[in-house]
């Protein structure tokens, strides 16, 4: 079974609405948080463990 992809426009567009969302530092959270490797050791990183959220 094939997948819809993303176009390069769609992909901008889902990063600002993220952006909008999740405010610079709530994004680069999620970021760590859902990319392997993307901290090079999760143990220390600065950012508690939590699921996507709108910022209050």
């Amino acid at each position: 079974m094939t997948r819809a992809r993303l176009d390069m426009a769609q992909e901008g567009e889902l990063w600002e609405m993220a952006l909008e969302h999740l405010g610079s530092d709530g994004l680069l959270q999620a970021v760590i948080e859902t990319a392997p490797g993307a901290h090079p050791d999760q143990s220390l990183s600065i950012y508690p463990t939590t699921r996507l959220a709108k910022k209050s």
